[in-house]
């Protein structure tokens, strides 16, 4: 199975401040697929660190994503609604998951966490 899904770009899974924010854990459901994922803020990692170019295709047709390049960087940034893109990887026996959030800082003292979408390889 290999394909590419949608969240509801809508879909908080974190709003409040910032010590709530870095050691934020919750499980998610992809019922689509029947998956339960664990999802760690800690370990969630900018999508520059480790953007393939399948991973960069695959999250350019998530609603919202946009590339931004800068002439004094050779990595380019992804952002959706001016926060930056970050994934965290779940292997299965059967499938990979790359679950894609946004994450930062959205008013002063007001962190948020949204899931975009899933790459299943």
């Amino acid at each position: 199975m290999k394909g590419i899904y949608n969240f509801n770009p809508q879909s908080i899974i974190y709003d409040g401040d910032e010590q709530g924010f870095y050691n934020f854990e919750c499980e998610l459901n992809l019922s689509t697929i029947n998956k339960d994922l664990y999802f760690k803020n800690l370990s969630a990692r900018p999508i520059w660190e480790c953007c393939t170019d399948s991973i960069a295709e695959s999250i350019s047709v998530i609603k919202g994503v946009r590339k931004m390049e800068y002439p004094q960087d050779s990595l380019p940034s992804y952002k959706n609604g001016g926060l930056d893109i970050y994934f965290q990887e779940f292997s299965f026996n059967d499938i990979t998951i790359i679950l894609v959030i946004v994450a930062g800082e959205r008013q002063p003292t007001r962190y948020i966490i949204k899931k975009l979408g899933y790459i299943i390889s």
